[in-house]
Parts: structure tokens; sequence; C-alpha cells
């Protein structure tokens, strides 16, 4: 039998939702509710499969802009599952802290390296990133998990 090779850690953008329900002459806000439905069938999926860890960006930072209503529910299924995120946002905020970190003192500019960085981030804990999948066929990032993305293979 042949070596299944299953990923450690998987990153999946929650999005086309919206879209979805449009296409289909529903409202955004039903197509959000879908998507949330499927977040918990995924969860139980990866585990199945072996998969340690899996993180899913369902809204980012930009997503305030969409209309008032619209946020609002996602804002109410989000509070159910998982914390706001924005990967552009996460450096700056580990950037931050080795900025603190080195004008008291505790370390010198120089200290400063891609593993400092690493250890600063929300994933500092979990497995390097293995994979992203992005099931609305959109072939970009949208600032999620930019810096752990390096060497992630993806899937559109």
């Amino acid at each position: 039998m042949a070596e299944v090779n299953v990923p450690q850690h998987v990153g999946i953008i929650m999005d086309g939702n919206g879209r979805w329900a449009k296409k289909r002459g529903l409202p955004r806000s039903f197509g959000h509710k879908q998507g949330a439905a499927v977040f918990k069938k995924t969860i139980n999926w990866a585990r199945e499969l072996g998969v340690k860890c899996v993180t899913f960006y369902a809204f980012s930072t930009e997503n305030w802009k969409r209309p008032a209503d619209e946020v609002e529910g996602i804002m109410n299924l989000l509070r159910q599952y998982i914390k706001n995120y924005g990967g552009r946002d996460e450096i700056t905020r580990a950037a931050r802290e080795l900025a603190r970190e080195a004008a008291s003192g505790e370390i010198s500019p120089d200290g400063i390296t891609e593993d400092s960085i690493e250890k600063l981030l929300y994933t500092a804990e979990m497995p390097p990133l293995d994979m992203i999948i992005r099931p609305s066929g959109e072939q970009r990032l949208s600032n999620f998990l930019i810096w752990q993305a390096a060497y992630a293979e993806f899937v559109f």
C-alpha cells in the first residue's frame, strides 16, 4: 500500500459564500451560514485524515468595508468560532514587540531573526504551514498567513 503524505498544518481561506448564495438568488447571509456549516464538516474531515492543525480565514481586516448588515451577520457567526485576523497586522504586531525589546535592551537589533519573528506570530506553537486551500477559485492570499505561506502548497 502506498504511503499517504498527510499535511500537518492546512490553511483554508473560507470565501465565496456570499457569491455562492447570490448566484442562487439567495441572500448573501444565507451563503455565510452555509459556510459556517462547512467549517464544522471540514474540522471533522481534517481530524479523520490526521491533519494536526487547520487555520481558517473567514474575515480579514479589509472586510470591514462591506455593508454594515453583512458585516454584522458575519460577526455573529464568527463569535461562535474564531478571532478576527489580518496577516499584515500580525507581522506588524510582531515587529512592534521586537522593537520594544530592542529599545529596552532585551535584544540587539542584530538579534532580530526569522526565528524571533516566527516566535511572535499567532501560529508560533503550530507546525509549519504545508498547504493553503482557497475553494472560491480566487488565486491570491488576501492577507492570510502571508509570512507562513512562504513554502506552502496552494490549492485553488
